[in-house]
């Protein structure tokens, strides 16, 4: 099966990815599963409690035109119910809904973009810890 990568547009969009990783979170590390998929893990470190959080940027089969999927893979969220988190386990980073402008666009957004995100999640979830309100902008 061919992917995403195996061609010249997307070995083109795919040294983007790396490089937008190299400068803006050089400590995470392009991987590949057995399957083929493509994953960006590494670390990033909150100034609130100072936890370590392991983070996941998946590339499905069809990035750019579908946004990558992103997971906290540890520590693992106990709370039960955690705001602004998918059902099986995606954090939701953005409103799809907005449009391009508030949220993924395939053109513009890039795995170093949806890492930022992720920081600005975390530190609103460790936010929402101690208040139990989730501070900034709700979605519908």
């Amino acid at each position: 099966m061919a992917r995403w990568y195996d061609n010249t547009k997307g070995q083109a969009r795919l040294a983007l990815e790396h490089a937008a990783m190299r400068k803006f979170h050089p400590q995470f590390e392009l991987r590949q599963r057995r399957n083929g998929m493509l994953y960006f893990l590494g670390k990033l470190q909150t100034s609130i409690s100072g936890t370590i959080y392991t983070i996941e940027v998946n590339f499905g089969d069809k990035h750019p035109d579908t946004p990558p999927v992103v997971r906290l893979t540890h520590p693992t969220l106990s709370e039960g119910h955690v705001p602004h988190r998918y059902g099986d386990g995606r954090l939701c980073l953005y409103k799809p809904s907005d449009g391009p402008g508030s949220g993924y666009a395939a053109s513009a957004t890039t795995a170093a973009t949806l890492v930022g995100w992720a920081a600005a999640w975390l530190h609103a979830y460790e936010i929402w810890q101690h208040t139990k309100e989730w501070p900034g902008p709700e979605g519908d």
